[in-house]
């Protein structure tokens, strides 16, 4: 029996690493621009309801104006029928505006600012945590470089400052040891830091990513609502000139 290999689960911590916490710039311009796209989708729902509700305000003031007021029987009927459907789709259109508002533009506006919030409590630590250990990374490499640079013509001087060389080079050795060990410990910081980091930065974007699709799925049933009261619109008048008689 062939043994089922489980491929382990798709998580960003174990992704966004790499050489000079290239990971780090990565996933923070990916957040930008998960930000952007939720902006140009807040924009598309905003523009949407504004054009609803132009285009519904003026069918409506075309549904104001007479149409056949000197006909009489059966077409006048249907021509009020007509006249009374226009109306109806005007202010269908403009409950749509009202409706993309409330269900969509508005919860959307309130999801991104929750997300802005949470973005700005992670991204500060992170990146002063990243400032800390290319700190401690220069600063112990600096010490490191010190130390080789004691020696030869200094080794070759006299017995005091030979001595005082010793003493200098004893003396880097203990500080580059402590910068070291702090070193160590700040990258086992950021490390468990940067782990967490991405944790909640996935939280964000899968709930952002689930968010949109739910937002554009109730963006299309309620577009597609008030095509099919278009449509019935549409069918009643063509039912009240079927009525329409001609003798």
């Amino acid at each position: 029996m062939t043994e089922v290999m489980h491929q382990p689960p798709e998580i960003f911590a174990n992704h966004f690493w790499g050489q000079n916490d290239a990971g780090l710039d990565v996933l923070l311009t990916r957040m930008r621009q998960a930000k952007v796209t939720c902006d140009e989708v807040r924009a598309m729902v905003s523009a949407r309801a504004r054009l609803e509700e132009e285009y519904g305000r003026g069918l409506m003031k075309i549904g104001k104006n007479s149409l056949g007021k000197d006909e009489t029987g059966t077409l006048r009927a249907s021509l009020d029928a007509v006249r009374r459907e226009l109306e109806t789709t005007a202010q269908g259109h403009i409950d749509l505006a009202a409706q993309i508002r409330a269900e969509l533009e508005i919860p959307l506006d309130d999801f991104l600012k929750t997300q802005r919030e949470k973005r700005k409590m992670i991204t500060p630590v992170v990146n002063e945590l990243r400032k800390k250990y290319d700190g401690e990374c220069v600063k112990a490499q600096g010490i490191k470089t010190q130390q080789l640079g004691m020696g030869g013509r200094e080794l070759e001087r006299s017995n005091q400052k030979y001595e005082k060389t010793q003493l200098a080079i004893r003396s880097a050795d203990a500080e580059y040891k402590t910068a070291v060990k702090t070193l160590a410990q700040v990258t086992r910081t950021w490390n468990s830091e940067w782990k967490i980091a991405c944790d909640k930065f996935q939280v964000l974007e899968e709930e952002r990513i689930d968010y949109l699709c739910n937002n554009l799925w109730n963006y299309a049933n309620i577009l597609s609502a008030v095509c099919v009261a278009d449509d019935e619109s549409c069918e009643r008048i063509r039912l009240s000139l079927e009525e329409c008689n001609v003798e």
